[in-house]
């Protein structure tokens, strides 16, 4: 099946995101911004320790947005799995019925 170039949505392994990220990384590091930016963090370490564990740990989490399944979501995904097997099943049934007109 040939892939749809004109969603949005590029799953994991978007391209065109890791595009922009890279060209972004080659900016920031062609502007001598790395050793500031590590000047600063190695400053706000020292003077919040406990700030800066607490915001490492909450980057590590997964995102609240990415464990929840609400109600809508589940039943999105059983209609569309019933619409599948349903179509899958009336070609099955109406298979037999030609086999078994047939066999008449």
């Amino acid at each position: 099946m040939k892939p749809n170039n004109h969603e949005p949505n590029q799953g994991e392994g978007d391209k065109a995101s890791a595009r922009k990220y890279n060209r972004n990384v080659k900016r920031f590091v062609r502007e001598n911004r790395v050793e500031p930016a590590a000047q600063e963090a190695k400053a706000f370490v020292e003077t919040a320790p406990d700030q800066a564990t607490r915001d490492e740990l909450a980057g590590l989490r997964p995102r609240k947005s990415d464990a929840e399944v609400t109600v809508d979501k589940l039943l999105a995904h059983g209609r569309g799995m019933f619409d599948r097997v349903s179509v899958r099943m009336r070609s099955a049934v109406d298979r037999v019925r030609s086999w078994y007109e047939k066999q008449r």
